[in-house]
């Protein structure tokens, strides 16, 4: 092959080359032991001449198991690292109608779950924000809305 030795390998020449792996894999024993090797020669410059810069990187493409998202979330500071993976493989599981729970995670499926535990904590401000708002409305209203009430304050209620 002849090409660039500063540019990465093209598709039509992995195309090329993958197409003449497939013509000496058929050959099998049979096959010249020229074109092996002048394949081989090929197929070592061809991966000579991948940078590593053209490699995936963790926000293009690196896909990571679930076990490793926790433990990425837990070095991140994530005390339930193990749930919000959990629940956001439950939540896709459930919107797509099939198990993902084995899919590999990609950096946007990071995201999205670091988003969902801020948007939850938001949520659980919010709701003890209106609680609280709620609970004060209703003790300028009656004085006995201030009062906790237990399970045994109202057993013989129902």
């Amino acid at each position: 092959m002849t090409a660039d030795a500063g540019r990465g390998p093209t598709i039509a020449e992995i195309a090329a080359l993958t197409a003449r792996l497939r013509t000496l894999s058929q050959a099998g024993r049979d096959a010249d032991p020229a074109e092996v090797d002048r394949f081989l020669a090929d197929k070592r410059e061809i991966l000579d001449r991948i940078d590593a810069d053209d490699l995936p990187s963790p926000t293009s493409g690196f896909t990571r198991s679930s076990a490793q998202a926790v433990r990425e979330l837990a070095a991140e500071g994530h005390p339930d690292a193990e749930g919000m993976v959990r629940s956001y493989l439950d939540d896709v599981s459930e919107r797509v109608g099939v198990p993902v729970h084995q899919w590999g995670l990609d950096e946007s499926d990071m995201d999205e779950i670091r988003t969902a535990e801020v948007r939850g904590t938001h949520d659980a401000v919010q709701h003890a924000h209106v609680a609280i708002t709620d609970r004060r409305a209703a003790e300028a209203v009656s004085p006995f809305a201030a009062e906790e009430t237990t399970v045994e304050d109202e057993a013989g209620f129902w």
